[in-house]
């Protein structure tokens, strides 16, 4: 897997803010579901804000098993 370029902590903040945005209605079917992460076996302690940013720290992977689980 290729890993993506290093992003500020300031662009992915924004990015994890934006992704939560979208999140909320879930205009695209992609709703981070705690869950999820916790089969991951990642800490269920994590915020939402800080699972998104990990999400995106890792790109597609991730991003591609969360897209498929949207709360309707």
């Amino acid at each position: 897997m290729k890993l993506p370029k290093l992003l500020s902590s300031s662009e992915l903040f924004f990015r994890a803010m934006s992704a939560q945005e979208k999140a909320e209605s879930c205009p695209s079917g992609r709703t981070y579901r705690r869950s999820l992460v916790m089969q991951r076996g990642l800490s269920p302690s994590l915020s939402q804000e800080r699972v998104i940013c990990l999400a995106f720290a890792v790109q597609s992977p991730v991003l591609v098993d969360l897209s498929s689980h949207c709360s309707n």
